[in-house]
């Protein structure tokens, strides 16, 4: 029953990551979300040379690496958002609300997806007494295979040359 009450918290996170989108408009959820993407990208990327430079040529340990990462990643994220929240005051009437609350809605469960999946992630490499619940639960199972899949091939095309 406990691989149950994961998916039902899954579920219960998707929906409200949803009403969240639906509520903020299709401009400021792709702006977020382009800005969450772009923060992980750039700080997987940039953060142990950040963290070497800032060490001033010396040995950066992995958890200089890692507050760098997290600088850059909510940096970036409020950037996007803030960029979203501008096209939405720009491209938002009235007469288009609706229209702009449905893509919100449905790049929010995107969003959310993505959250969720990266959190199963953690859970799963981290909490070694959740993986068998989790491997049992469907929609977690999923979530957590397509983002490990997404990560792998991120992770893949940061080794290509």
């Amino acid at each position: 029953m406990p691989q149950l009450t994961w998916d039902i918290a899954i579920m219960a996170f998707l929906a409200l990551a949803s009403l969240r989108g639906f509520w903020r408009g299709v401009c400021r959820e792709l702006g977020s979300l382009f800005g969450c993407l772009a923060g992980i990208v750039i700080g997987w990327r940039s953060a142990m040379p950040l963290a070497e430079f800032l060490r001033a040529g010396g040995a950066a340990t992995e958890l200089d690496a890692a507050l760098i990462f997290s600088l850059v990643f909510v940096g970036m994220w409020g950037l996007g958002g803030f960029f979203g929240w501008v096209g939405e005051k720009l491209f938002r009437s009235p007469a288009a609300a609706w229209v702009s609350g449905a893509g919100g809605l449905v790049v929010g469960a995107a969003k959310g997806a993505v959250i969720a999946g990266a959190t199963l992630v953690f859970v799963q490499l981290f909490v070694p007494q959740a993986a068998g619940q989790l491997e049992q639960a469907a929609l977690s199972r999923w979530l957590t295979h397509n983002t490990t899949v997404a990560v792998t091939w991120l992770v893949q095309r940061q080794m290509e040359p």
